[in-house]
This record gives structure tokens, sequence and C-alpha cells, in this order.
């Protein structure tokens, strides 16, 4: 989703690392904590409640990290605001939902929060200098003085420098990738197709390890559990390959730009119209 947002590939990479410091306690629907649970025997609900009011401290500063390592001091300058109301309405939901309602979804419910709560403020609030996002190849279009009229084109510019509405069909892309992971998470939950994916489910001892516990058996955790294909991490990468196309994501990871092509004077096309000076 960053690289479609014009970052390069491994800018985008840093910062989804860094994103994932404040709900990684928590994990894929609480993991480490039911884990944690399970070698403890300390209740769940428990040890999630003390880790959601640890982490959501985190969840605060981390969003103003991220700003600072995408604009530096320009971007903090300019995106104090919503980098402030994101992680506060992350770590309010993070909260929230380990404490009182359900640890499993103390991440869901928190980006959810989060979300909302940014998409409610960019709808009274903007930043004054707008980033257009790093070059991904190609020189930035320009409207002035272009050899041909483009309409499209033109609408194109207005909105990324802030002038003009998204489309439908542009607000409809931006949300996919999260209706894409919501809906391939919500099928594999469903009986049959939960069962389906756990069939491939291979269990191997791992090899050379001989260790027994006071007993004299074999510890449960010396069985490897190889659930490839229902395990989250599939689901997600499931839910990537969906979304890629749909972003228009090339196997290089670069965006595939659909521009009008136009002809110049040498009767040659290029990817964007030429510039000429302003008739003023």
């Amino acid at each position: 989703m960053l690289i479609a947002l014009g970052f390069k590939p491994v800018k985008a990479a840093a910062v989804a690392l860094v994103a994932n410091t404040a709900p990684v306690a928590f994990g894929a629907l609480a993991i480490p904590i039911i884990t944690l649970a399970e070698v403890t025997g300390l209740p769940q609900e428990d040890l999630g409640a003390m880790v959601g009011r640890q982490t959501p401290f985190l969840a605060v500063i981390v969003p103003l990290i991220l700003v600072g390592m995408v604009d530096g001091r320009r971007g903090l300058r300019q995106a104090w605001l919503p980098a402030a109301v994101g992680g506060l309405s992350f770590a309010l939901g993070q909260f929230a939902a380990s404490n009182y309602f359900s640890v499993e979804l103390a991440d869901v419910v928190a980006a959810l929060v989060s979300a909302g709560a940014i998409i409610a403020l960019l709808r009274v609030w903007s930043p004054s200098e707008p980033l257009i996002g790093e070059a991904s190849g190609g020189g930035r279009p320009a409207v002035a003085g272009a050899e041909a009229h483009d309409p499209k084109l033109e609408a194109e510019v207005r909105r990324r420098e802030g002038e003009g509405g998204d489309s439908r069909r542009a607000v409809a892309v931006a949300y996919a990738p999260y209706l894409i992971l919501i809906a391939v998470f919500s099928i594999a939950q469903i009986g049959p197709v939960n069962d389906a994916l756990n069939s491939v489910t291979a269990e191997f001892p791992w090899p050379g390890l001989n260790v027994v516990d006071s007993s004299g058996e074999a510890p449960d955790a010396a069985t490897f559990t190889f659930n490839w294909l229902e395990g989250t991490g599939t689901l997600v990468l499931i839910a990537g390959l969906i979304t890629a196309p749909i972003l228009r994501i090339g196997v290089r990871g670069r965006s595939r730009p659909t521009p009008s092509r136009s002809t110049s004077s040498s009767g040659r096309s290029s990817r964007w119209p030429r510039c000429s000076p302003s008739p003023s």
C-alpha cells in the first residue's frame, strides 16, 4: 500500500517495520498473549489487560516517529495533528479492547478506531503543504502550458495538489486493501473453509532434538506444527496478492501509471504532456 502511494520499496519496508512496534505485542489475534498464557499458566485475560496498559504509551509516540521518517521536520510540522489523533485513538482502542472486550481483537479494534478518527479529522482539516509522495519514476506532470489539453490528467494533478476532491473510484481503491484483508480473514474463519485450510497442516519432530520432561516423555514443543496455509502470514500474503492488481502494483514493486499519452510536435509520444512557457 505504501508503494502504491509512491514510496520506494526500502522506505516502505522500513516504515512498515517501525509501524508494527505498537501492535506487535498482540500480534495476529493476540497469538503472543495466548501462547504466553499457555506457557506460564497465567490467565489470558490478565496478561492481555496488563499488556494493554503498557503498549498505548508506544502507540501515541510511534505515529510521530513515522511522520518524521517519511518527511522529517517538515512532516512533523505539517502532520503532527493527525499523527497525534491517530496515535491517541489507537492507544485508547487498544486499552479498551484488551481490558474490557476481547484480547484477540485488541489490535483490530484499535486500528479501526484510529482509521476512523483520522478520516473524521481529514474531513475538517488538511495540511498547508500536502506531501505528494516520493518519485516513482518519470517526471512530475504539469498542467499549465501542456501541448495537449487533457482534462483527466489535469484533474489528477489538481487532486494531488489538494485542489480537488477524490473520485469515487479513487476512494474505493483506497479502501480496497483493508476491505480485502477483512474479507480474506473472515472467509478463512468459516467452518468448512477453515477445515480445508487446516487439512494441509503438517506436524513433524525437530530433527536431532532429543529431550524429555520429568516424566520421561517428549514435550509438546518438540513437535513443530506447520500450518502453512491456515497461518496468519499466509492469509496476509493472499490478501496482498489480491490487492496488488487493484492498486496496479507491478511485479517489481512499482505502481504502474496510466497517464494519457500525448504526441509532441516532432511526432514522438511522451509519457506526460511537455511543458511550455505560460502565455503570461
